[in-house]
């Protein structure tokens, strides 16, 4: 397994990516920790199935529970079952778009 992680509480205009890859797997399956959220929905997380953002989209998960900031999350919310990505490959990209309000507590972020 592999552990990929932003900084913890992501800062304004933060951008992050990463590339992982098991050389010669079929399918890659991600599991999320239950606390991931980000400010806003529009503050998210992309999955690609592949080595770049311009392969295909996987899913996209952004936004919290916790009452802060949107106060919703993007779709369903974070996933709490595997996401299965096709390929031995899967990239993220996590873009900070809002500027972290006073009452936003670092869980949130």
């Amino acid at each position: 397994g592999r552990l990929v992680e932003t900084i913890h509480p992501v800062r304004d205009n933060y951008k992050f990516k990463e590339t992982v890859s098991f050389p010669g797997a079929r399918h890659l399956y991600l599991k999320f920790d239950p606390r991931c959220s980000s400010q806003y929905d529009y503050d998210k997380v992309l999955v690609y199935a592949g080595d770049s953002p311009s392969s295909t989209k996987v899913a996209e998960y952004g936004g919290n529970s916790h009452g802060f900031g949107s106060r919703s999350v993007l779709g369903k919310g974070w996933p709490k079952d595997l996401v299965k990505v096709d390929g031995d490959k899967v990239t993220f990209t996590f873009e900070m778009k809002s500027g972290r309000e006073h009452s936003t507590p670092d869980k949130a972020m």
